[in-house]
């Protein structure tokens, strides 16, 4: 960053870290600039947040393959207890009848 307050026009937004910084001051061109502000969603990280990133990324998809997995079991679980209660309202309703 190049802590500059003035001199341009052209401001990027961090996503991450919400900084501010002029485009020519991270390499970003003019063309590249116009194109970003034109696209609908656009998202832009700074260079210590965009290395933070792709270290976080491999662990935010294990988590999230480990709680589909959990999720899966669970599922499992439930399906399971409801057989079981089903089973056991058909005893009930057996020893009922006696």
């Amino acid at each position: 960053m190049c802590n500059k307050s003035a001199g341009c026009d052209n401001w990027l937004a961090c996503e991450i870290c919400e900084g501010w910084f002029h485009a020519s001051c991270v390499k970003v061109k003019e063309e590249q600039y116009k194109a970003m502000q034109e696209l609908e969603s656009c998202q832009w990280y700074c260079k210590p947040c965009d290395t933070r990133l792709w270290k976080i990324i491999p662990t935010t998809v294990r988590l999230s393959d480990q709680v589909a997995a959990v999720d899966n079991r669970v599922r499992t679980v439930e399906q399971e207890i409801n057989i079981c209660s089903d089973k056991v309202d058909k005893m009930a309703d057996d020893i009922d009848k006696k």
